[in-house]
């Protein structure tokens, strides 16, 4: 098993891609790579409706990841982001963005594709990464304790 995190986030984004492309958005995906050498794709097709939502199904999928043997997985999803103060879904300059997510035990990456609607044309820009994310509801499902690098 290699562990390049990066190239985890550059197949995840080139999935989102592909989907921007042919259907103008997707569901919360999951790309897992399991300790058998196997590499699956979730969807988890309904919206979240509000914090107590997302944080149950961040447990859940914890406790799925954990039974079938997940030792790293990346993640997409599209939200709006924000400078402002307060909810993002309340600032009218706010960004539709797709995040995308991965870990291992002691590995993150975070990448960020803003979205561009142009009429019934959708597609992101360029993917940006960094070392870092903020705590959420899709982080920290199988990192192990002692941080991340």
């Amino acid at each position: 098993m290699t562990n390049d995190i990066d190239a985890l986030v550059r197949r995840m984004s080139r999935i989102a891609e592909k989907l921007f492309k042919e259907e103008g958005g997707f569901p919360p995906m999951w790309l897992v790579d399991l300790t058998d050498g196997k590499q699956e794709l979730y969807g988890t097709p309904f919206n979240f409706d509000g914090r107590e939502q997302k944080d149950a199904m961040g447990r859940e999928l914890g406790r799925i990841f954990q039974s079938k043997g997940v030792w790293r997985y990346a993640c997409a999803l599209e939200c709006w982001t924000s400078r402002g103060p307060g909810k993002p879904s309340l600032d009218p300059d706010r960004k539709e963005t797709v995040i995308i997510y991965a870990e291992d035990q002691t590995t993150e990456r975070l990448g960020l594709r803003d979205v561009i609607r142009t009429g019934d044309v959708a597609y992101l820009t360029k993917l940006e990464m960094s070392k870092s994310a903020s705590r959420s509801w899709f982080t920290d499902l199988v990192r192990q304790p002692g941080g991340l690098q």
